[in-house]
């Protein structure tokens, strides 16, 4: 995210500060393999989040209904629904700037 985009969401009332720095492209994470399907999913369902704006933005959730349809076409059987929801608690945490 440039200063430019960063901008734009401040004018919405958007808090930026939780958002990765630019050159955090380069960061490199370790999923274990027992998580690596959930993780994949998870991944794949960034534009699946429910929002509500306002006087600013809560991210409430990820749409379950578009969660399963994206497991399928991905065919990722394998991936941990109560996995799945661990990760959406702490992304939300992140999101919505420490309120769930």
């Amino acid at each position: 995210m440039d200063d430019d985009v960063r901008r734009q969401f401040a004018a919405l009332g958007v808090d930026t500060s939780a958002m990765p720095p630019p050159d955090a492209a380069e960061t490199r994470i370790e999923v274990w393999d027992c998580n690596w399907s959930t993780f994949r999913l998870f991944d794949a369902c960034a534009t699946q989040w429910r929002v509500v704006g306002g006087f600013g933005v809560m991210w409430i959730g990820l749409d379950y209904a578009a969660v399963e349809i994206v497991q399928r076409r991905l065919h990722l059987d394998d991936a941990d629904f109560a996995d799945l929801q661990a990760m959406e608690v702490e992304a939300l945490m992140i999101l919505n700037g420490g309120r769930s």
